[in-house]
């Protein structure tokens, strides 16, 4: 199956050094934000035009600017969570 990875240029360096290894997923709270560490974002769209997450407002810099492929193995598939 491939998947894709977007991030911005001040993450390209890393990744392409460790690996799509360090992630996080922001929960936007009344109180605030928390950050869950360890989930990496994937998505079955490769256009980075329609990735509806990278329009907001606060951050002023492309998080769609790299497009990762990842191809993952069929029978590693059971590790995905949607």
């Amino acid at each position: 199956m491939i998947l894709y990875h977007f991030c911005a240029n001040r993450h390209i360096k890393n990744i392409l050094h460790k690996g799509i290894c360090i992630g996080g997923v922001t929960e936007i709270l009344p109180t605030g934000y928390v950050v869950h560490p360890g989930w990496i974002w994937l998505t079955l769209n490769g256009n980075p035009k329609e990735q509806t997450w990278d329009g907001g407002l606060l951050i002023r810099y492309s998080r769609t600017a790299w497009r990762l492929t990842i191809d993952i193995p069929d029978k590693m598939l059971n590790n995905l969570y949607d």
